[in-house]
């Protein structure tokens, strides 16, 4: 609760500096990271009731997978709408219906009834933010640095840097088709019906297949896509469009199936901590993905680059994935048993 209603503070600052023209554009950038920093504090808490919440291990799929769609394939689908719309409304309209959205979180948070046993942590409440996160952190490494996890985490990481070096481009892209948010706007849009049908099918795809199977297959064919998109890129649109929604289908097949592995792995006692660790380290690399993807354009003359490196990193990942020996001893990612790791 504490966090949205900072939020809700924040967007209205931001609302009342469009209003009176007192524009900074270093004060909207620290503002922006303010407000996306308070909604990452929900994130870890959200994913950790999760498994404490269903019975059954392959109940965690299923319960990730509405989950997911509604907090992120809705967040980034509608982003899109949003983008489309700054064509023809003031951006101040759109602070308002954010200060309404987070009111209104703020109320749902408000009448959520949780069981006492999920309410009370391991730290004491007199505690403060920075000591409960340090704590929290470091108890998820020493989980964390266990081999095949991080043979499992770290090429994730990677993995985002590759996505960020890609979406940081999108605005470029849009650029080549037209001077408007409207070709900016269907990127994000396909953008986010791809992680909604990713995650859909997600549960139905972890049932059937091997883990390890589910990782390089996707890998290869992410990769795949990204180097047919360096091809046809200038030239169809709607061709990179199409391949950008597969791209983001396995995308997001490959977050549930990995948001579904370190929900079963760690024991109950951990969820919490290993997802603050994995939530810190997977964003580590996401402005060095950003400062990469807005270089290479200006290094190449193209943006073209930015996928054949990401086509390049893709396969990469894929290959270790299908050789490597502990990740071939974990099944069936509901079967995930601690021996395994």
């Amino acid at each position: 609760m504490l966090s949205t209603f900072l939020q809700i503070l924040v967007v209205c600052i931001i609302y009342i500096l469009f209003l009176t023209e007192m524009i900074n554009i270093l004060l909207i950038y620290i503002l922006i990271t303010l407000s996306v920093l308070f909604s990452s504090i929900i994130y870890p808490t959200e994913s950790t009731l999760i498994p404490k919440l269903v019975n059954t291990k392959s109940e965690i799929a299923k319960s990730n997978s509405l989950f997911q769609i509604t907090y992120k394939g809705l967040d980034i689908i509608l982003d899109s709408f949003v983008s489309i719309l700054l064509s023809y409304l003031l951006i101040q309209n759109f602070m308002l219906i954010n200060i309404t959205i987070f009111i209104l979180a703020l109320f749902m948070f408000k009448i959520l009834k949780l069981p006492s046993s999920l309410k009370n942590s391991g730290m004491k409440k007199t505690s403060n933010f920075s000591d409960i996160y340090i704590y929290d952190l470091k108890q998820g490494l020493k989980f964390v640095s266990k081999k095949t996890i991080l043979k499992l985490l770290l090429p994730l990481a990677i993995i985002n840097l590759v996505i960020t070096m890609i979406s940081v481009i999108y605005p470029k892209i849009a650029l080549n088709f037209g001077v408007n948010s409207y070709y900016y706007g269907l990127i994000l849009l396909s953008n986010g019906l791809g992680i909604i049908i990713g995650l859909f099918i997600s549960p139905k795809i972890i049932q059937l297949f091997n883990f390890r199977n589910i990782l390089y297959v996707s890998f290869t064919m992410i990769g795949s896509c990204w180097l047919i998109i360096s091809f046809f890129l200038n030239y169809h649109f709607y061709v990179f469009l199409t391949l950008l929604l597969i791209v983001n289908i396995i995308v997001g097949v490959i977050n549930l199936s990995f948001i579904t592995a370190f929900q079963i792995l760690p024991p109950k006692g951990l969820l919490g901590r290993v997802a603050t660790t994995n939530e810190t380290l997977l964003s580590c690399l996401i402005p060095i993905g950003s400062l990469i993807g807005s270089m290479l354009p200006d290094i190449y003359g193209d943006f073209k680059m930015n996928f054949s490196f990401a086509f390049i990193i893709c396969i990469g990942v894929s290959i270790f994935y299908f050789f490597d020996n502990d990740i071939k001893k974990i099944k069936k990612i509901e079967n995930i048993k601690g021996s395994d790791i």
